[in-house]
């Protein structure tokens, strides 16, 4: 099983709201409104992780600071893999459909002028080549 993942910066501050007090309960509340708005769309709440990220400071100066991220994923549906057909059975299908099968061109000048050589239309039997 496949899955895409979301990753969304943690809220800092608490949400105010009505019946709620205290800073920690501000905090959970702000915390519970951003799992459930993920999961509305779908994706489930997989971990927490808190990574250093580098800003600067006063006169180009760089201060370290931890950033909490909320990782959520969800299943991604796998597409049904085609049975892959052999080099054989490619041409087969090619040649019943009309279509000749092509040879890839030959790279080097020297080995192609060889094979016109020796594969002349015109020859009605092409030499042999002798083992050396």
């Amino acid at each position: 099983m496949k899955f895409e993942y979301k990753v969304v910066v943690a809220p800092v501050r608490g949400t105010k709201s009505k019946g709620v007090r205290g800073t920690a309960e501000r905090f959970a509340l702000s915390l519970e409104t951003q799992m459930n708005d993920c999961a509305a769309e779908g994706w489930e709440y997989h971990r927490t992780e808190t990574l250093p990220a580098q800003r600067r400071g006063w006169l180009g100066r760089r201060h370290v600071e931890e950033q909490n991220l909320l990782v959520f994923r969800r299943a991604v549906e796998e597409a049904a893999a085609e049975p892959a057909l052999s080099h054989s059975a490619n041409i087969a299908a090619a040649v019943s459909n009309g279509a000749a099968p092509v040879a890839p061109p030959i790279a080097d000048d020297e080995a192609a002028a060889r094979v016109r050589r020796l594969f002349r239309p015109e020859t009605a039997n092409p030499p042999t080549v002798a083992a050396e």
